[in-house]
């Protein structure tokens, strides 16, 4: 990995879900419920050593949210051993699957 100045350049798995009613985009997929789960692999300079970042848009209902954030947890331990492994491209391509 690239250091700038003390930092790393970082790559991220992005998970992303959202409700029923809206459409999945080209890089997701809708599962049995109804619900869109997108997937994608970024690179950041960073200085953070946390593994995990999770933003959840403010005012989304609380039941909408834990109910995505269950849904992100069952696609990771289905897939998420497909970023490790091979460092993001494999996760994302085969998740569409």
């Amino acid at each position: 990995m690239d250091e700038i100045e003390g930092t790393t350049c970082r790559k991220y798995m992005t998970i992303s879900a959202w409700p029923h009613g809206l459409e999945p985009d080209d890089e997701a997929f809708q599962d049995e419920d109804g619900y869109c789960i997108g997937t994608g692999v970024w690179s950041e300079i960073s200085d953070s050593e946390r593994p995990i970042d999770v933003r959840i848009l403010a005012g989304t209902d609380q039941d909408e949210a834990v109910t995505m954030l269950r849904k992100i947890a069952d696609w990771l331990e289905q897939h998420g051993h497909r970023f490790s492994d091979s460092e993001g491209g494999d996760a994302v391509d085969e998740a569409q699957d």
